[in-house]
């Protein structure tokens, strides 16, 4: 007996069909393919091709897609490198076209093999990575290359937890035992210790200098910090933060609307200097003294607050968007627009660590920046080139104005945000933390520094 099938349903029955094998070839592409961004707060973001989606997962594992555009080789670095990335167990490699479409294809194409982490983002860390080290280990197509591990670690007050009894420092020593100590590479946020600027709720005031607060260089060499000797060159290399894609993203499209541009159009950073500014300065926080980690930038809030009211400036001395968990994990146009409008953007960072996010998203919007010192500035960044220190609250004030009304000061003014945006574009993205970590060919050879705060390509 034969079924016969109406016309239509027949089609139907056809159209998904050809649906499941699309779908099946998409996802055997995305597989094999899929690079990891790992970003947002805490987080770095890894090596991808050029052209191809990507996943961005933050430290509080929040997703976003978004679209990479192509960009270029930086000079001297290694031309292939093949990694796995631990936080998101996926494969991948970066060279000069698009990779391989599978992972033995790209084992094939280099010399070594990565394992990378950011710590702070894994579970049971330890474990998994020494789980990963003896897979590779055995693995038959890694048997005879070499692996390698570079693990950044974006915890806040590393220092506090440096001890010997640190998960981190036994790990470290797992790995040296597996791979080889010159195998094993850290970079760390943590550089400074007994930072402490909390004097400003109470006894410090508008004249204190900062110098003596900002703490000393931690040495991984002394005491129970001692790593040197499990760690490639006995140093550990700077982490800091990068400018998110997804800002970066929202900064271009922004300005496009300001300038008038087509939705695709390119935007570059010259760009981002060819709209009038309305506002004057901005400091992006509210006082909140019951946050114990938050006196100096309390009182930034206050001067600034007090100069605008003063000398009749346009500008934002408060929040204009969510702060902490949420709006770590997403993106603000109110926040985006602050940074762009304003001719200066004024940061802090907390009072017990450096570094934050709110240095590179405010560089990467164009403003001139004004930041409290930094023990190891971002790579390239110059006081009064590219970026501008204030060393106490009467310093901040008086700098502020000269930027603001001085005829010199504004022309400097300028000058100065356009040398931070293009150091932002050109060396501040996430994928070029990880290719100066991982393909940088010139890792210091010696110990006499406890840190390496640059690592070059070429």
């Amino acid at each position: 007996m034969t079924m016969r099938v109406p016309y239509r349903r027949c089609l139907w029955l056809l159209s998904m069909g050809m649906l499941a094998s699309l779908f099946q070839t998409f996802y055997h592409l995305h597989k094999h393919t899929h690079l990891t961004i790992q970003e947002d707060s805490g987080s770095t973001g890894f090596l991808r091709p050029p052209r191809r989606k990507t996943e961005m997962m933050g430290r509080r594992g929040v997703l976003a897609k978004e679209t990479v555009p192509p960009r270029a080789i930086v000079p001297g670095c290694n031309d292939t490198a093949t990694y796995y990335d631990l936080n998101a167990q996926e494969w991948g490699v970066r060279s000069k076209v698009h990779p391989p479409p599978t992972a033995d294809a790209a084992l094939n194409a280099s010399d070594a093999v990565w394992l990378v982490a950011n710590w702070i983002s894994l579970k049971q860390p330890s474990k998994r990575i020494m789980e990963s080290i003896k897979e590779k280990r055995s693995h038959p197509i890694t048997s005879n290359k070499t692996i390698k591990l570079l693990i950044t670690d974006s915890n806040d007050r590393g220092s506090k937890f440096y001890g010997g009894n640190y998960e981190l420092n036994r790990c470290l020593h797992m790995a040296a035992n597996l791979l080889g100590p010159n195998n094993v590479h850290l970079a760390s946020r943590a550089l400074v210790v007994n930072r402490d600027l909390s004097c400003f709720s109470t006894k410090c005031n508008q004249t204190t200098h900062f110098g003596g607060l900002n703490g000393t260089v931690l040495d991984y060499r002394q005491g129970v910090w001692e790593i040197s000797t499990i760690v490639h060159n006995g140093v550990v290399a700077k982490w800091d933060f990068a400018l998110r894609n997804d800002y970066g993203a929202l900064f271009d499209e922004r300005v496009r609307l300001k300038l008038g541009f087509p939705a695709n159009a390119s935007v570059s950073s010259s760009d981002y200097f060819q709209y009038p500014r309305t506002a004057d300065v901005a400091h992006l926080w509210d006082e909140e003294p019951m946050d114990r980690y938050s006196a100096l930038r309390n009182r930034v809030t206050a001067t600034v607050r007090e100069l605008i009211a003063t000398y009749n400036l346009t500008g934002i001395a408060g929040l204009v968007s969510s702060r902490g968990k949420v709006g770590r994990s997403r993106t603000s146009s109110a926040y985006a627009d602050a940074l762009l409008d304003h001719k200066i953007i004024v940061v802090a960072q907390r009072d017990h660590w450096e570094d934050h996010v709110r240095l590179f998203e405010s560089l990467g919007g164009g403003a001139m920046v004004l930041s409290d010192p930094i023990t190891h500035p971002p790579a390239g960044f110059v006081d009064g080139r590219s970026i501008v220190f204030y060393t106490s609250l009467d310093d901040l004030s008086r700098k502020i104005l000269y930027y603001l009304i001085d005829e010199k000061g504004r022309r400097e003014r300028v000058r100065i945000a356009r040398a931070g945006r293009e150091l932002v574009s050109e060396h501040h993205r996430p994928h070029h933390r990880h290719e100066r970590l991982m393909l940088g060919n010139n890792w210091p050879t010696t110990i006499t520094n406890p840190v390496a705060p640059l690592i070059k390509c070429g």
